[in-house]
């Protein structure tokens, strides 16, 4: 309430006139005096509408400051007055009562499966990053060790099935020397 107290002071104060008179010293202490806030302000208010009457731009701008008041101003409030409810509230609770209840009974559930998804044996696992790293270098270190014998392992395999077809392209060759040589043999013992 000091600062509200502080706020009208100021009003009453900036909107006294500049030109002092017996009457005008007095005025502030009669301002101070009125019995509630709500009536100071719209005293302070009434007294600057009668300064702004007389300057034409600033009451037209007032005018139509007036009709958009609401849409400018941050600290409304007609907008504190237009709150929910308790009824209301209490509605709004009712209606998402299944949806919190899923939502509560999911919660619990997460809790009880915390201990599965970050269980204790994680925690020592900082300590274990250089061991870690030295595995998974090793580990490279590995799988390049295995292409080059992969790739040796093909070569040998290639060249094995490669001699394997001259092989049997020379068995092919000869058994149908063979079988040429073995027909010659027949005619010839069929002649004698």
């Amino acid at each position: 309430m000091d600062v509200l107290e502080l706020r009208i002071c100021h009003l009453e104060t900036l909107l006294q006139p500049t030109t002092t008179t017996s009457d005008d010293t007095e005025t502030p202490a009669r301002e101070s005096a009125l019995p509630s806030v709500p009536e100071r302000l719209e005293h302070a208010e009434h007294k600057f509408r009668n300064l702004t009457k007389k300057v034409l731009f600033i009451d037209e701008f007032l005018v139509k400051y007036e009709s958009v008041r609401h849409l400018v101003e941050e600290d409304n409030l007609d907008a504190a007055a237009e709150r929910l409810s308790l009824s209301a509230k209490l509605e709004i609770l009712q209606s998402a009562s299944g949806a919190m209840t899923t939502l509560f009974d999911q919660l619990r559930e997460m809790e009880n499966l915390a201990k599965f998804v970050n269980p204790p044996e994680f925690e020592a696992m900082v300590a274990r990053t250089d061991d870690v790293r030295e595995l998974a270098t090793r580990h490279q270190e590995q799988a390049v060790a295995y292409q080059q014998l992969s790739a040796h392992v093909i070569g040998l395999i290639d060249t094995y099935n490669n001699t394997v077809n001259s092989l049997s392209e020379v068995f092919l060759m000869w058994d149908s020397a063979l079988a040429k040589l073995e027909a010659k043999v027949r005619v010839l013992e069929k002649k004698e």
